[in-house]
């Protein structure tokens, strides 16, 4: 008989990954949902967040850049 040992290493490697997102194939992305409070206004919502996202570009790493749809 040939058994795997003697052709092959044998090893167990890491978990497969699951939940991961891509962006029109070109990379893994992490995303986030914005839930607007009953009563308070879209827009100045929508200006916060926006306004928010500008002040984090500055700290992320080199490569990594916010995108939003």
């Amino acid at each position: 008989p040939v058994y795997l040992r003697d052709v092959a290493k044998v090893q167990i490697g890491p978990e497969m990954r699951r939940g991961i997102a891509e962006l029109n194939g070109e990379g893994e992305v992490a995303g986030g949902v914005v839930i607007l409070r009953s009563g308070k206004n879209a827009r100045e919502g929508i200006a916060a967040v926006k306004d928010k996202l500008e002040t984090l570009k500055s700290s992320l790493p080199e490569g990594v850049e916010i995108v939003t749809t």
